[in-house]
Parts: C-alpha cells; structure tokens; sequence
C-alpha cells in the first residue's frame, strides 16, 4: 500500500509540474499577444517613463532588458529548431519510421523545457529499439548522434544564440538562464538573463 501511494504521488507531483508549466506557457502566450497588438506604444510609453525616472541610464537599462528577452527567446527557439532537425535528420538516416514526427516532437519538448528529458529518452529509445532489431551499428549511430549533435547542441548553441544578442559575458548569460530556471519556473529562464542584464548596467 505504501509503495503504490508513493508512486501515486510522484506521478501526481509530475503531473503538477507539468499542468504548471504549461500554464506558464499559456499565460506567457496571452501577455504575447497583448503586447504584439500594442507593443509599439507600450515600448514608447516605457522608453518615455524609464527616462523621466532614470534619465539616460534608465533608458539604456530598458533596452538592456529588452535585448536580454530578445536574445533568451532566440536562443530557446533556436536550440529548439536546430535540435528537432538534427534528430530528425539522425531518424531518417538509421531509419526509424515517422522520423519527421518524431523530429517535430523533439522540437517541441525541447522548447517546453519540463519535457527536454523526453528528447534524451526518445533517442535512447530509438537506439534501443534499432539495437532490439538486430541493427546494432545503426543503433550505435542513433546513441552517437542524439548524444553528441542533438543533446550537445543545447548545451553550445543556446549560450551561443544568447550571447550574441545581448552584451554580456557568457558566464553571466549560463548563469542568468539555469539560475532564472531553477529559481522561476519556465518564466525565469527570461526574468534570469534580464535581471542579471539590468544589474550589470
């Protein structure tokens, strides 16, 4: 009876997690698209109010956040894109059926970042079930290639993608994105590099 309560509530806590990041998700898609409709005068009204505030630094603080959001976003997206087309590129070659599905799915667990362990899972499954085949050298390949392009690629791309986008040291960037993550939830992995950004400003 315990042992069946415990497994029971771990599943629940998962599913809470999951229910919880998608929420985020959700919301931060809302606020998205309230500010793409009026970005425009909202970026205007904030430059208007951070300079009454601060003057030129606060102004300048402002676009540092705004480079931050913009640099985390592409390096998200980023990563995200090019891991779903190196492990869909990986399937189709060790042949695995629904390779482009199964690229597309890789893509949006990466992106919703509470499911990244899934891409992990999904190439070591692939191995596994090309290995089960009797395909042991395509099965190696699959285990090197999710290894190596697919789940290495997020850890040099993204740091990379960010770093570009806005003027800060990349340690300070790692830290921003893993800390905002740890400390935030999905949010954080912008509320972390933009905080840090400002700070440093």
């Amino acid at each position: 009876f315990m042992l069946g309560w415990l497994c029971m509530r771990d599943q629940i806590g998962l599913a809470a997690g999951l229910a919880d990041s998608l929420l985020q998700m959700l919301l931060a898609l809302v606020v998205a698209t309230m500010l793409w409709i009026s970005g425009d005068a909202i970026a205007a009204e904030m430059r208007y109010g951070a300079g009454r505030l601060g003057g030129p630094t606060g102004v300048h603080a402002l676009d540092t956040a705004g480079s931050a959001v913009r640099a985390v976003a592409y390096g998200v997206v980023g990563t995200s894109v090019a891991q779903g087309v190196l492990a869909g590129i990986g399937y189709a070659i060790a042949g695995i059926p629904a390779a482009a599905l199964l690229g597309f799915l890789t893509f949006v667990f990466s992106i919703s970042q509470i499911l990244g362990p899934l891409v992990i899972a999904m190439w070591i499954g692939a191995a596994y079930w090309l290995f089960d085949s009797g395909q042991t050298g395509w099965a190696v390949f699959m285990f090197l290639w999710g290894l190596i392009p697919v789940s290495g690629s997020d850890n040099i791309l993204r740091p990379m993608l960010i770093k570009r986008g806005v003027g800060m040291p990349l340690s300070i960037v790692i830290l921003g994105v893993f800390g905002g993550f740890v400390a935030f939830g999905f949010l954080g992995l912008f509320i972390g590099p933009v905080l840090l950004a400002v700070g440093l400003v």
